[in-house]
């Protein structure tokens, strides 16, 4: 349990470490603002992320903790597994995210889910060729790595 819990405050930090990249890297981005907005953006995302963090501490909990209480093992290996496949999706999630927003001034929206109804093997290239989607997946590899080394 309490791994769970180291889990869930590093993965909840982590997130509003991102926030904060974000925000500092798109402040061009945001217009006129000042630093109430800026101070009530990260306490609203902070909120938001506590339920990320929270969603994992429970997948966590169940599959590796209660688990492991049921055939008496400890799933220590699972636990970091399961970390690693989520930061993973995270970051992954946090650079498609930076790009579409840089490109498009917007965030993710219906446009993206339409997008299964195009040209998937073209859309596909065009990720290769004008986004270096395989550059990025290694570098978000290397960088899910470090970030699983520092947990």
């Amino acid at each position: 349990m309490k791994k769970d819990f180291k889990l869930f405050i590093f993965v909840w930090l982590y997130l509003n470490l991102l926030r904060v990249i974000s925000l500092i890297t798109m402040k061009s981005y945001a217009g006129d603002i000042n630093l109430n907005d800026i101070l009530l953006t990260i306490y609203y995302g902070a909120r938001i992320s506590l339920k990320t963090a929270g969603v994992l501490m429970l997948f966590t909990f169940i599959f590796v903790t209660l688990i492991g209480w049921l055939i008496n093992k400890h799933l220590d290996k699972l636990r970091l597994g399961l970390s690693a496949v989520f930061l993973f999706i995270l970051n992954f999630l946090f650079v498609a995210k930076y790009f579409y927003y840089r490109e498009f001034h917007t965030n993710f929206n219906e446009m993206v889910f339409n997008a299964v109804n195009d040209d998937v093997k073209a859309l596909f290239y065009t990720m290769i060729d004008q986004y270096h989607l395989l550059e990025g997946t290694v570098i978000i590899i290397l960088f899910t790595a470090i970030v699983v080394y520092i947990y």
